[in-house]
């Protein structure tokens, strides 16, 4: 009985790893510009999303749906090509790492979970 109450936080902290669900904030962008500009995403534990971004000083709205999965993270919005990002949760699991390489420049975008 004492090996599981040890093991069972290490196994919690894994679980919480594996969705993204919930409500996030983009909180750093590198480097910064108004190309990566996803301001707040909603996923939902059904694999939908729910995005803004100020694209050219105009708030923007998309939906869609998403794939999380072996550290990557694909976007499929209802309207527009997809997008795929390297991407990995926080040892705290309360910040989420985006990576998207455009030509030659890497762009990292940190969210951070606000629900």
């Amino acid at each position: 009985m004492k090996r599981i109450v040890l093991l069972l936080p290490i196994a919690l902290t894994l679980l919480a790893g594996c969705s993204i669900a919930g409500r996030w904030e983009t909180v750093r962008v590198e480097p910064p510009h108004d190309r990566f500009s996803l301001g707040f995403v909603t996923f939902d534990a059904g694999g939908r999303y729910t995005a803004s971004a100020r694209i050219g000083g105009v708030m923007r709205t998309s939906t869609g749906t998403y794939q999380w999965k072996a550290g990557s993270l694909m976007l499929m919005p209802t309207t527009g090509p997809s997008r795929t990002y390297r991407c990995r949760r926080s040892a705290s699991g309360t910040e989420l790492i985006m990576e998207h390489l455009d030509g030659e420049v890497l762009h990292v975008a940190t969210l951070r979970k606000i629900n």
